[in-house]
């Protein structure tokens, strides 16, 4: 989600708990106010959605990776079946 001023994230550790982060949003446009006109703008608007889109995917990856890792090894086993069943089961629907 972003605003003005901040943008937030918030991911679904494995454990259920969410986890929410706030960052601060400056856009190319407010660090460069020389290049802040129509045509530009529009290119400085879409790098900033690109560039808040890799750190949130950045961010979710690690905060799962970190969860997954400190998964005692039978939960991620069991959890690990319970995906490729639902992984067979919804190929299965999408086949029929």
């Amino acid at each position: 989600m972003r605003g003005r001023e901040r943008w937030a994230l918030a991911v679904r550790r494995p454990s259920g708990e969410v986890s929410v982060t706030v960052n601060p949003t400056r856009t190319l446009a407010q660090r460069y106010p020389r290049w802040n006109n129509f045509p530009v703008r529009g290119i400085f608007a879409f790098v900033d959605s690109m560039v808040i889109g890799v750190k949130a995917l950045m961010i979710s990856g690690a905060i799962y990776a970190a969860d997954a890792s400190a998964e005692p090894a039978p939960q991620a086993a069991e959890r690990q079946r319970a995906d490729a069943d639902q992984g067979a089961a919804g190929r299965g629907a999408a086949a029929g």
